[in-house]
């Protein structure tokens, strides 16, 4: 359970990371499309926008990992207890013979 709400606390965190990324994303959109004609600028608002995307890429790829992670933790876990389940039924089933 401390897993869980360990990822979901972080998954919060970079939530609001992601948000503001896109949101400075969304700035530079819109300077953008204002008409910038200075070639610096617009090399300066491609780079910028480039450094949000590969920010808002590593978050999102650290949460899939993780949910992963989580994943075949679960999965094992799951695989366990019907093994368990199955002996139980197993043994009664012998009992009853």
């Amino acid at each position: 359970m401390l897993r869980l709400k360990d990822l979901l606390g972080l998954a919060l965190e970079e939530l609001r990371e992601l948000m503001a990324a896109e949101e400075a994303r969304a700035a530079l959109r819109r300077e953008w499309r204002s008409g910038v004609e200075d070639p610096v600028r617009r090399r300066q608002i491609l780079e910028e926008s480039m450094s949000y995307i590969d920010r808002q890429l590593v978050l999102v790829r650290r949460r899939r990992d993780e949910i992963a992670r989580l994943e075949e933790e679960l999965t094992t876990r799951r695989r366990r207890v019907r093994d368990r389940l199955r002996s139980l039924t197993e043994e009664a089933a012998d009992a009853h013979s």
